[in-house]
């Protein structure tokens, strides 16, 4: 259930010494990155999360970890998330529980 959730494999990582306009470009070009999200950048580090294409298989930390070491990038944090059942268990009941709405077309 957890590889269902849109956090599965993505990588966690904070960087020092550098900051998100240097990593995120660089993060995109790789290919089994879907995107990103900054979750903290300041003048001393910075903290994201990378998401991977659908049926990458692993191969995003791996690909990170390469460029980290080309861009001697220094790793103060590296995880893989295993994903979030919480996130899964809306992701299948929310549709179900919402309301749909109908168009009303209101003249004045």
């Amino acid at each position: 259930m957890k590889s269902r959730s849109e956090r599965a494999g993505a990588v966690s990582l904070v960087l020092a010494g550098t900051n998100a306009a240097n990593v995120v470009p660089r993060l995109a070009a790789i290919a089994s990155a879907a995107r990103s999200e900054v979750l903290g950048d300041d003048a001393a580090r910075v903290a994201l999360r990378v998401f991977p294409k659908v049926n990458e298989g692993g191969a995003l930390a791996g690909a990170i970890a390469e460029l980290a070491v080309r861009e001697n990038w220094k790793i103060e944090e590296f995880r893989t998330e295993e994903g979030r059942l919480d996130e899964v268990f809306r992701s299948i009941t929310l549709p179900d529980t919402v309301p749909h709405s109908h168009a009303v077309e209101v003249r004045p």
